[in-house]
């Protein structure tokens, strides 16, 4: 079982954040598959997660994971790289816009090497992504 401060991932294409522990609650935001969260607690079978701006929300259970590593875009946007390091070219998308989310494959010194949804495979500069292990702003 993960400790109450642990690192969760999106598992399905989308997830509904919520206000409270409920379907009924007002939808806080939509996110997609690898959207990294932090688990803060738990009430019956919701989480209460944070999101990597410091913004707190509601998910369902079953809608996340605690066995992957995931990552997002927390810049405005990110250089998508072939390869660790600006050496290489950019990838067939060139940029990730901010809050596009991946599963982690590996980091290796300052870039990770990461998965989108469609599957395809980029590198990117570690300082312009948040991992859900990574410190979140703390709430006024």
């Amino acid at each position: 079982m993960p400790s109450i401060s642990s690192a969760l991932c999106v598992k399905n294409e989308y997830a509904n954040l919520r206000r409270a522990p409920t379907t009924k609650s007002e939808m806080t935001w939509k996110v997609f598959r690898f959207m990294p969260l932090k688990k803060l607690s738990q009430e019956k079978n919701w989480y209460q997660v944070q999101d990597f701006e410091g913004k707190m929300h509601w998910v369902r259970q079953d809608l996340v994971s605690d066995k992957m590593k995931c990552a997002v875009i927390k810049n405005e946007y990110a250089n998508l790289r072939q390869g660790p390091g600006t050496k290489f070219p950019l990838a067939k998308t060139e940029k990730g816009l901010k809050y596009l989310s991946f599963e982690v494959l590996e980091e290796k010194n300052s870039w990770v090497r990461l998965k989108d949804a469609d599957g395809d495979i980029v590198w990117v500069h570690r300082p312009l992504i948040w991992m859900s292990l990574d410190r979140v702003p703390i709430q006024p």
